[in-house]
């Protein structure tokens, strides 16, 4: 992708972000995973500081690869 293209895709998500919008018309450029919430780190946007250590684990290898199944035609 170029950077006149990927700039304009950035540019239409931040459109749809700003305008509060639950989708946005163009699937993200790029996409992370997590699949541990096994980290000690207390980072403040992290969502996984505050739950009990025992809650933390590995993600399914089953949801990660519905994950990717879902993700693919993007």
């Amino acid at each position: 992708m170029n950077i006149i293209r990927k700039s304009w895709h950035l540019f239409r998500i931040l459109l749809d972000f700003r305008k509060g919008r639950e989708r946005v018309a163009t699937p993200p450029i790029r996409m992370w995973i997590e699949s541990s919430a096994r980290c000690n780190l207390r980072c403040q946007m992290c969502p996984n500081k505050d739950m009990p250590a025992d809650a933390k684990g590995n993600m399914s290898l089953e949801l990660f690869q519905k994950i990717l199944d879902q993700a693919a035609p993007f």
